[in-house]
């Protein structure tokens, strides 16, 4: 598996607002990258969430969608891996984000399979394209005020 060295600034931005939006509820996702940075998030169909756990159904995703990790919401601020982040860790890709309650550009830790952190850059996207990343988490903020007045 490719190694990644970083996550582009508006897909944290998109996954911090989702949390936000999702709270007090766990988010849970997995992640895809291109080149050597992680840029999308997949939410797959029949995922189960509550405010104690989140599972996702992986076998409703096609073949091949290549991810490398996961990424899931700790509504209680715990930043740390569970006994089951860690079973979830060793069976899907290599890049796994906690994100924490409030939810802050700062809220959120990478681990490896094993449970040990990796360190990530926060980058700019690199091309001038639009960003559909960016476009989501504007209408996000409109379509759901209460969160951006909670959490601003």
């Amino acid at each position: 598996m490719r190694k990644i060295s970083g996550i582009e600034k508006s897909t944290l931005e998109f996954i911090l607002e989702i949390c936000k939006s999702s709270h007090p509820k766990e988010m849970v996702g997995l992640l895809r990258a291109e080149d050597e940075f992680i840029k999308d998030v997949i939410f797959a169909p029949g995922t189960v969430t509550s405010e104690k756990s989140a599972m996702i159904r992986i076998d409703r995703l096609p073949v091949k969608m290549g991810t490398v990790g996961s990424v899931h919401s700790h509504p209680s601020g715990n930043p740390n891996p569970s006994e089951v982040d860690m079973e979830m860790f060793s069976q899907n890709g290599r890049y796994h984000l906690i994100v924490f309650h409030p939810y802050r550009e700062g809220d959120w830790v990478c681990y490896g399979k094993n449970g040990k952190k990796i360190e990530l850059e926060v980058l700019e996207s690199k091309n001038n394209e639009s960003d559909l990343w960016s476009e989501e988490l504007e209408r996000i903020k409109k379509d759901f005020p209460e969160f951006v007045d909670e959490y601003d």
